[in-house]
């Protein structure tokens, strides 16, 4: 069986409540408008900078606090 991805074409840019350290497996974000109402979903951090990284989203509670997979 396919394993399904969500998606969004009308995310708005966000940022990160607070710091995370590299082996973070969660974080927070100051704000989830027109992501994707369903896990999993990729989210860039630092879109377009020279940090950019791509992290899976496994789990969303409380509308902002993300669980991330850092292994892609």
């Amino acid at each position: 069986m396919p394993i399904l991805r969500y998606f969004s074409s009308i995310a708005v840019a966000t940022t990160l409540d607070g710091a995370i350290v590299p082996a973070a497996t969660s974080l927070t974000v100051a704000a989830t408008t027109g992501f994707p109402p369903s896990t999993p979903y990729t989210l860039a951090l630092d879109y377009g900078g020279a940090a950019e990284e791509l992290v899976d989203v496994t789990a969303v509670a409380a509308g902002d606090y993300l669980t991330v997979d850092i292994d892609q």
